[in-house]
Protein backbone atom coordinates (compact mmCIF):
# COMPACT_ATOMS: atom_id res chain seq x y z
CA UNK A 1 0.00 0.00 0.00
CA UNK A 2 1.28 3.12 -1.01
CA UNK A 3 2.13 5.89 1.56
CA UNK A 4 -0.92 8.17 0.63
CA UNK A 5 -3.36 5.58 0.81
CA UNK A 6 -1.94 4.70 4.66
CA UNK A 7 -2.61 8.25 5.37
CA UNK A 8 -5.93 7.96 4.11
CA UNK A 9 -6.56 4.87 5.91
CA UNK A 10 -5.57 6.37 9.08
CA UNK A 11 -7.65 9.28 8.47
CA UNK A 12 -10.75 7.56 7.95
CA UNK A 13 -10.16 4.75 10.18
CA UNK A 14 -9.91 7.79 13.25
CA UNK A 15 -12.62 9.63 11.96
CA UNK A 16 -15.03 6.61 12.00
CA UNK A 17 -14.07 5.91 15.63
CA UNK A 18 -13.48 8.46 17.46
CA UNK A 19 -15.83 11.44 15.48
CA UNK A 20 -13.13 14.31 16.42
CA UNK A 21 -13.78 18.02 16.33
CA UNK A 22 -10.35 18.46 14.69
CA UNK A 23 -7.69 15.71 13.27
CA UNK A 24 -5.04 15.67 11.27
CA UNK A 25 -2.89 13.12 9.79
CA UNK A 26 0.79 14.48 8.28
CA UNK A 27 2.73 11.79 6.25
CA UNK A 28 6.50 13.22 7.96
CA UNK A 29 8.41 10.14 5.81
CA UNK A 30 10.34 12.33 4.33
CA UNK A 31 11.94 13.51 6.94
CA UNK A 32 13.25 10.13 7.59
CA UNK A 33 14.75 9.43 4.12
CA UNK A 34 18.59 8.31 4.31
CA UNK A 35 18.42 6.92 7.86
CA UNK A 36 15.09 4.03 7.33
CA UNK A 37 15.30 1.25 4.98
CA UNK A 38 12.44 1.50 2.26
CA UNK A 39 10.46 -1.17 3.05
CA UNK A 40 9.36 -0.20 6.53
CA UNK A 41 6.32 1.71 6.38
CA UNK A 42 6.11 5.41 6.74
CA UNK A 43 6.33 7.77 9.91
CA UNK A 44 2.76 9.94 10.88
CA UNK A 45 1.97 12.29 13.37
CA UNK A 46 -0.99 12.93 14.25
CA UNK A 47 -3.57 15.69 16.38
CA UNK A 48 -6.65 14.57 17.37
CA UNK A 49 -9.55 16.25 19.61
CA UNK A 50 -12.19 13.96 20.46
CA UNK A 51 -14.57 13.97 23.24
CA UNK A 52 -13.94 9.81 23.49
CA UNK A 53 -10.71 11.20 25.13
CA UNK A 54 -12.51 12.89 28.39
CA UNK A 55 -10.92 11.74 31.59
CA UNK A 56 -8.80 9.04 29.95
CA UNK A 57 -5.08 9.45 30.72
CA UNK A 58 -2.08 10.08 28.03
CA UNK A 59 -1.47 5.99 28.36
CA UNK A 60 -5.08 5.41 27.52
CA UNK A 61 -5.32 7.16 24.60
CA UNK A 62 -2.63 6.34 22.83
CA UNK A 63 -3.93 2.73 23.65
CA UNK A 64 -7.15 3.56 22.08
CA UNK A 65 -4.82 4.90 18.85
CA UNK A 66 -2.99 1.57 18.53
CA UNK A 67 -6.02 -0.37 18.89
CA UNK A 68 -7.77 1.29 16.01
CA UNK A 69 -4.41 1.22 13.33
CA UNK A 70 -3.32 -2.38 14.89
CA UNK A 71 -3.48 -3.18 11.59
CA UNK A 72 -1.53 -0.62 10.23
CA UNK A 73 0.73 -1.16 12.54
CA UNK A 74 1.08 -4.83 12.28
CA UNK A 75 1.52 -4.78 9.03
CA UNK A 76 4.31 -2.62 9.06
CA UNK A 77 2.57 0.34 6.99
CA UNK A 78 3.08 2.46 9.86
CA UNK A 79 7.06 2.40 11.29
CA UNK A 80 6.78 5.25 13.80
CA UNK A 81 3.51 7.54 14.81
CA UNK A 82 3.85 10.60 17.05
CA UNK A 83 0.74 11.62 18.72
CA UNK A 84 -1.02 14.51 20.10
CA UNK A 85 -4.27 13.48 21.42
CA UNK A 86 -6.79 16.15 23.32
CA UNK A 87 -10.21 16.09 24.63
CA UNK A 88 -12.13 19.47 23.35
CA UNK A 89 -11.47 21.34 26.66
CA UNK A 90 -7.50 20.85 26.20
CA UNK A 91 -5.13 22.46 24.57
Amino acid sequence: MYLAETTKVIETKLQNELHPTHLEVIDETHLHHGHRHPDQGGNYRILVVSSHFQGLRSLDRSRMIFKILNEEKTSGRIHSIGMKLLAPNED
